[in-house]
């Protein structure tokens, strides 16, 4: 059994935050960890590029999941991007500030290290982002509500026409 566990954790692994997973999702989080991963292991903490092939090689996801995520990334400012380049490449750039304040850290404390800033400050971010995404559903059930009545207005006037 430990030389299986072994195998499975010496590579090819993801590491993932939970508490990130839980606030944006496993999808998000997983694309947002691997920028992580290049930005710093790979390009020395500075902007870095990555074609959607190489992503989708990479992460075993499909390129509208890939291109869904590294959005909502963008939307959220937990990534930043601009395009480079002759041919232009998008250029990625992790938000340390946004990524730090969601997950419970700050940067640096007093002494330099990392502190934990509380339960409570991740709830009520995560309850925010919640509460985002609550919104838009009542607005689209609000839409649908409002065009089932129409809907019903136009056929109950059809069915008076039919009738007359």
């Amino acid at each position: 059994m430990d030389s299986f566990i072994k195998q499975l954790t010496s590579s090819s692994y993801w590491t993932l935050n939970k508490d990130l997973c839980r606030s944006i999702g496993l999808q998000n989080t997983l694309v947002l960890q691997h920028f992580i991963d290049l930005q710093y292991k790979l390009f020395g903490g500075k902007e870095f590029y990555q074609q959607q092939d190489r992503l989708q090689e990479e992460l075993g996801l499909t390129e509208w999941n890939i291109k869904t995520s590294i959005n909502f990334l963008v939307k959220e400012g937990f990534v930043s991007v601009e395009k480079k380049g002759i041919p232009a490449k998008n250029y990625y750039l992790i938000s340390e500030e946004k990524i730090t304040s969601l997950v419970g850290l700050n940067s640096t404390n007093q002494s330099g290290g990392i502190q934990l800033t509380g339960k409570e400050e991740i709830n009520s971010q995560r309850k925010e982002l919640n509460n985002k995404i609550i919104k838009k559903k009542k607005i689209n059930k609000k839409e649908l509500s409002n065009k089932r009545i129409e809907f019903s207005n136009e056929l109950k006037s059809l069915i008076t026409l039919l009738d007359e």
